[in-house]
Formats: structure tokens, C-alpha cells, sequence
């Protein structure tokens, strides 16, 4: 909804790093507001967001996730992962203007996911994971990607575009940095989203390949071919099939027949 210079091109200077604009009202861009409460309150309260613990070279995951009751037990677990305060469920926190990370998340992976890609799951620590539905190449909008990258508060990491990808496979994950993202820069970050998905995999053709070989020292047996094997095995890799093989000479004419 902002407007700039045309010649500033599809994405504002502004949100390339460069802050040539400025906002005359001189407002600090708002915070939401959360309760906290310190461990020795938190027994009974609900938390509103996961709580990663990692223990090197061992796990790496949520020890409590959003909507659990912490509890008793909880609260020497919370102390060992350093957490001396919490974040808690409150009524009237953070108030209308605020998208949760997870609700962000979702929302923003049910855009992105076109024909042959789909959400692995639901959000988990505020993010959410996209995998292909079946094999073949994957195709990124990677200038939509760029701008959904440079709205303020969210992220989206994805594979590289054309890359070979196979069923299950995660290819992208996207979600909102903070736990609660301002609703304007949600708003953004969807319209961005809205002409259509960034990612979609394409099942790979099935080809019939013929593999011509030329060089007389290979056709008279001087030296072993080792070029017909290795694109065998390329082709047969990605779901197509060698229908015929032939080495020739280095004969015009011969190649030409052998095509």
C-alpha cells in the first residue's frame, strides 16, 4: 500500500537496505504487548509458544509446545534451558493488531504451495515445512521469493530453483520472526503471495534415448567405451529408458546413418 519512485523498480529501495524514505511522523515501529511472568508465577499458567531445548549432539526440539499447562515439574526443566521468565496466555494480549507466529506460518505455506507441493505438517516452533508430493524438478518464483524475503518479520528458505527433488522431500520452509507479527506486515507479506504460489514440482518426462558414440579407436575396439554405461545409468536414475546404444566411426557418413 505504499507508493515510491517507478524507477526504483519492483522492489522499494527502502526495503532493499538503502532507506532513502522516511516517515515524517517520527513513530518507533510498534511492540506487541505480552505478559510475562517469571518462573517462580508460571506453574498453572498456558504458554503461548514452543519452547526449544538442545541438548548437543543429542536432541534438538520443543519441551513444551503452545497451549500446555506448565506445571511443577516443568519449571526445573525451564531453569536448565535458561529461562528465567515466560510468556503466558492473557486475554487482552497482544490485542487485534498482532498475527501469532504459528496462525503467520500456516497461513503464508497454504499461499505458497503450488501444484505438486503441499505443508509436511503442521507449524512446529513457529515454522512450517513444505515437501514435494511427488518427484521431479522444482520450480521457485525466486523474484515473489525475494520480495516476500525483504517484507519486515518473515522469512522463507527454500531450495534452489530447478533442483531435483523426490516425493516427501522437504523443499522450503517458511515462517514469521517475532512471536507475534504486526497485522500490517502480514497483510503484506500475503499480498506478495496472492498472484500465485512460489514453488511447484513438475514430474520429470519419461524419454526414449538413444546414445550415439563416435571415435574410430572405439568402434575398431582400441579403447573400451565408458560413455554408454554412465548415461545408462544417468537415464535410468530419472525414470526414462536407453532404447538403443551405437558406436561408429568418425565417418561423416557413418554418424550421419547412426543419427
Amino acid at each position: 500500500g505504499e507508493s515510491y519512485p517507478a524507477k526504483h523498480g519492483a522492489i522499494c529501495r527502502g526495503c532493499q537496505g538503502d532507506a532513502p524514505y522516511f516517515d515524517p511522523s517520527g513513530k518507533k515501529a510498534p511492540t506487541p504487548n505480552l505478559k510475562v511472568v517469571s518462573l517462580d508465577e508460571a506453574e498453572g499458567h498456558l504458554i503461548i509458544h514452543d519452547m526449544t531445548r538442545i541438548v548437543p549432539g543429542q536432541t534438538k526440539g520443543p519441551a513444551l509446545t503452545r497451549g500446555e499447562v506448565i506445571r511443577a515439574g516443568d519449571i526445573c526443566r525451564l531453569q536448565q534451558m535458561g529461562r528465567l521468565n515466560v510468556f503466558v496466555e492473557d486475554a487482552q494480549c497482544p490485542g487485534p493488531d498482532w498475527v501469532h507466529e504459528n496462525e503467520a506460518a500456516v497461513a503464508f505455506a497454504q499461499k505458497m504451495a503450488g501444484p505438486g507441493v503441499s505443508c509436511a505438517s503442521g507449524p512446529r516452533e513457529g515454522k512450517v515445512n513444505l515437501k514435494a508430493d511427488t518427484d521431479g524438478i522444482l520450480l521457485v518464483d525466486e523474484q515473489r521469493l525475494e520480495m516476500f524475503n525483504l517484507v519486515p518479520g518473515v522469512m522463507c528458505a527454500s531450495r534452489h530453483n530447478h533442483s531435483l527433488v523426490v516425493r516427501e522431500r522437504n523443499l522450503a520452509g517458511t515462517r514469521a520472526i517475532p512471536l507475534f507479527l504486526a497485522k500490517a506486515d502480514f497483510h503484506k507479506a500475503l499480498s506478495v503471495l496472492e498472484p500465485g504460489p512460489l514453488f511447484q514440482v513438475v514430474p520429470l518426462r519419461q524419454a526414449k534415448v538413444g546414445i550415439l558414440v563416435t571415435g574410430t579407436e572405439i568402434f575398431q575396439g582400441l579403447v573400451k567405451d565408458s560413455f554408454v554405461p554412465i548415461i545408462r545409468a544417468k537415464t535410468e536414475a530419472l525414470g526414462s529408458v536407453v532404447v538403443k546404444s551405437l558406436i561408429v566411426p568418425d565417418d561423416r557418413n557413418a554418424i550421419r546413418l547412426g543419427i
